[in-house]
């Protein structure tokens, strides 16, 4: 198995757990927005609470306190909850990313040298051809990954962290 077979398969297993939130990208940023806007609102009911608390009975003001900071509460947790299942799907996007952008350098210098052996005449034709297409695919597939990692970390960076 050589090193792009490794990488590829190693892309393909992270591409797996990553595609599961893809699939639902609607729902997971959709519900993650609506949750922001919900733990938003939520806290500016409770500063304009906050100004009403000479103006209504102290029992008014503290049930709908604690109710407040309950829903609040609640609110971040599910936020957290949908952030913990994103940032390790993040990591492992950004470490492929790195490892096809460290793979396409020694492939692309490769090329290069097979072109200036054929210019000068020390590859034939034939292996010419059979190595700049090997290089060429394998250059590719490596551009292919690095898109679609950059892809996926477009859509899991929609999801930002609360702190």
């Amino acid at each position: 198995m050589g090193i792009f077979d490794k990488f590829k398969s190693s892309l393909n297993d992270a591409t797996k757990k990553a595609k599961t939130i893809i699939d639902n990208k609607p729902s997971i940023v959709n519900q993650y927005n609506e949750l922001i806007v919900l733990l938003d609102g939520k806290k500016i009911q409770l500063s304009q609470l906050e100004s009403t608390k000479n103006s209504i009975s102290s029992e008014m003001f503290n049930s709908t306190n604690e109710r407040y900071l309950k829903e609040i509460e609640n609110l971040t947790i599910k936020i957290n909850d949908l952030e913990k299942e994103v940032i390790p799907l993040k990591q492992e996007q950004e470490n492929h990313k790195l490892d096809a952008s460290m793979g396409l350098p020694p492939l692309q210098k490769e090329l290069k040298d097979i072109i200036e052996m054929q210019k000068v005449g020390a590859m034939d034709n034939k292996d010419f051809g059979a190595k700049k297409k090997e290089l060429t695919g394998s250059i590719q597939s490596y551009e292919k990954e690095i898109s679609k990692a950059d892809k996926m970390l477009s859509f899991l960076n929609e999801i930002k962290p609360l702190s």
